[in-house]
């Protein structure tokens, strides 16, 4: 019963992600539209007090929701630590993010975190998060998800803010030195391969370039041809510490 009840809970939060249908190549940056079995990529709205995804209005993270958030996490990561079946680096970082809304002000001056300035996707992904530590995984589950959380962490620490933020990722299709065109991107936060149904994002636009606004996080980032089917291998990317990063994915 209680592995039926987390599952169920894994079936809602996954569902909450829905705006209107699988988004097309065509739809505006941040526009993300899963199917309802899907899980959400990775926040890609932009900051403020609302997030635009595409033709439909997503509101920012409330304060009560990111501390229940954060509160959940701090208590799943405890809990497997205490179990000793999870990397030390879990707790640590569940800790931080927990402390960056709920602790004293830091001593370094960085300011907290704004639950405004955190969007519903990025409080989503920390309770996905939590759902999976819950499950008892194995050790790579856990390992995948202390490095994603650390990965958020390191964002605040190195620009010097709270939860939150973006990191526009510049995508270049290449097969050896030329340039490769009319790929679509897609990405997906690693830890999600574990969550049955999880969809990938897809950038807003075809390659190459191509640009999406990304949460802080480790994410898998691949190219599919359309015309061929194909989808070329995997790149594991850390999307963290800074404003813009630029990415080659290799073409075979």
């Amino acid at each position: 019963m209680a592995e039926r009840a987390v599952v169920l809970m894994l079936a809602f939060l996954l569902a909450a992600t829905i705006t209107t249908a699988q988004r097309d190549t065509s739809a505006p940056p941040g526009m993300t539209a899963q199917r309802a079995t899907s899980a959400p990529p990775g926040m890609t709205a932009q900051q403020g007090t609302t997030a635009q995804r595409g033709t439909t209005v997503e509101r920012n993270t409330t304060a009560s929701e990111l501390r229940v958030a954060v509160d959940e996490l701090q208590a799943a990561a405890a809990a497997a630590a205490k179990q000793a079946r999870a990397p030390a680096a879990l707790s640590l970082n569940a800790d931080w993010l927990h402390d960056s809304v709920f602790g004293s002000p830091f001593s370094d001056g960085r300011p907290r975190t704004n639950p405004e300035e955190v969007t519903l996707e990025y409080t989503r992904s920390l309770r996905l998060a939590s759902e999976l530590i819950r499950r008892n995984p194995s050790a790579s589950v856990l390992a995948d998800i202390a490095a994603d959380l650390e990965s958020k962490v390191e964002h605040c620490r190195r620009l010097g803010i709270g939860m939150g933020g973006v990191i526009r990722v510049r995508v270049n299709t290449r097969r050896g030195g030329e340039t490769v065109k009319n790929l679509q991107v897609r990405y997906l936060l690693k830890f999600y391969e574990y969550i049955k149904g999880a969809q990938p994002g897809t950038f807003a636009r075809f390659s190459s370039p191509t640009e999406e606004p990304l949460a802080p996080g480790r994410y898998w980032i691949w190219a599919f041809d359309p015309a061929t089917g194909h989808e070329t291998a995997r790149t594991l990317v850390k999307v963290a510490g800074k404003r813009e990063l630029v990415v080659d994915v290799p073409v075979t």
